[in-house]
């Protein structure tokens, strides 16, 4: 249902159409003139233009009212002004006409204005980055609006963590769309996997992304060409140094992400579920490149049980097949830690060869938490209790295994912990301390029973 808002800025729009003499020739039609005034601005009148033709198309005044509304909407999506105001009223000196019918026309004319107001086209930002890769530092160069067509480009370098490097972003909107974005993606970066596996991973990677949004679901399709080395480390085992070398993955990635949650940090309510399919091949004959079917499933959704109470559920899979060679270790799961399973260390699920984590081709995790606030006579509003219970598994997927052996592989040796904790949300992310007890090992090196103390940064933690 529209808001009150709403309705008071149409009836002011519709005084405004009254008062002029278009209104005494016509109560129903009218005619958009003189569509965009930009000044000094430099943002190209063809990509506005494309913006503003249903407005400067329409017939009737709520027609012109709807459609410069949602103009004013996407202009102020494409984050390149500050402020975005659409403007209809009478012509200021409508054109002299020499017949009566010329002049009903001119007549019906209005004027719309747009008002803008443009942002900082040079932006330089740091800040702390919290994601799969742990927190890192980050800091970077964006460029607003560079050929007046709202396009960006933004030149970034991330320390710190287990993933840094330089990258480089250009992205554009398609047919002034800010709803479909194509960008270009190029980035090097050294991945740390010393703490797990005993190696480190260089990664030069460039990639096209084709992106559209829609209320609350987001489409991705993209290419992507990465040269990958594996170096390893002093102390690598026998099964890590065999990965090591140089290789090469293409692949075509679709993503799907639908998200109804009133917050990413902190919701109250809502689910989110992604998506991921991805072809890896490549046109060279090498043992290390990349050849694979990779599906991935992430699911998660909060309920309100009263009383300032939440129930959070969370379910990820994934099945990596490869085609060709047995899969590479670059391009398998690891499963452990608070982002995937609480109460279980870093990637501490799967095979081991001397302490190395060798990570795997199939998993499934799934976790269950209730939440509640803490006395705010004592904890800030920002600080919660919770306890909970997480599970999962992972196996390795061998040439000609079936995915009903691969199920049952899963579910031979399952991972379960309970816990309770405290949280301290952020915007960036949330810190997690939780008491811990591993019920069943499963396939890690834990012991069964035997509770611990675990801290944790993350957004999405299962």
């Amino acid at each position: 249902m529209p808001s009150s808002q709403s309705f008071d800025e149409y009836a002011k729009m519709r005084r405004q159409f009254k008062e002029s003499a278009a209104y005494q020739k016509q109560q129903h039609n009218c005619q958009a003139n003189k569509p965009f005034d930009l000044g000094n601005t430099t943002t190209r009148p063809a990509f506005l233009r494309a913006l503003l033709q249903p407005a400067i198309q329409a017939t009737t005044l709520r027609e012109c009212y709807n459609a410069s509304k949602e103009a004013a909407e996407r202009l102020q999506r494409l984050d390149i002004f500050d402020r975005v105001e659409m403007r209809l009223q009478p012509p200021v000196s409508p054109p002299c006409s020499s017949s009566s019918n010329e002049g009903d026309n001119d007549n019906n004319n209005m004027d719309l204005s747009l008002v803008v107001k443009e942002k900082k086209r040079l932006v330089f930002a740091t800040g702390t980055a919290v994601d799969q890769h742990g927190v890192h530092l980050r800091g970077g160069l964006s460029v607003k609006n560079v050929f007046g067509g709202a396009e960006t480009v933004d030149l970034g370098m991330h320390l710190g963590g287990r993933a840094c490097g330089p990258k480089a972003i250009f992205s554009t909107p398609v047919w002034s769309n800010p709803d479909k974005i194509l960008s270009f993606e190029i980035f090097r970066r050294t991945l740390n996997n010393k703490d797990r596996s005993s190696y480190e991973e260089d990664q030069q990677c460039t990639a096209i992304r084709y992106q559209t949004r829609y209320v609350y679901t987001v489409h991705e399709f993209s290419y992507e060409t990465t040269e990958r080395a594996v170096r390893p480390s002093e102390n690598a085992s026998y099964m890590i140094r065999a990965q090591c070398g140089s290789s090469s993955k293409k692949a075509l990635v679709h993503r799907w992400i639908l998200d109804t949650r009133d917050h990413v940090i902190t919701p109250t309510r809502g689910h989110l579920i992604r998506l991921c399919q991805e072809l890896g091949f490549s046109l060279s004959r090498g043992a290390r490149d990349a050849k694979f079917i990779k599906h991935e499933i992430e699911s998660w959704s909060i309920a309100h049980l009263g009383a300032g109470i939440y129930l959070t559920s969370s379910f990820q899979a994934g099945y990596l097949k490869a085609l060709d060679n047995p899969s590479n270790i670059c391009d398998r799961y690891f499963l452990g830690h608070p982002i995937s399973i609480r109460g279980i260390d870093s990637n501490d699920i799967g095979s081991h060869d001397q302490g190395d984590s060798l990570g795997g081709d199939a998993y499934v995790a799934a976790g269950v938490s209730l939440w509640t606030h803490l006395p705010h006579q004592v904890f800030p509003s920002h600080v919660k209790a919770n306890v909970f219970s997480s599970c999962g598994a992972m196996t390795r997927v061998f040439p000609g295994q079936t995915v009903a052996g691969t199920l049952q592989e899963l579910s031979l040796a399952p991972t379960l912990a309970v816990g309770v904790g405290v949280a301290y949300f952020q915007p960036w992310g949330r810190f997690e301390c939780n008491y811990t007890v591993p019920l069943m090992a499963g396939s890690t090196q834990a012991t069964a029973r035997k509770g611990k103390w675990q801290f944790g940064f993350g957004i999405d933690l299962l």
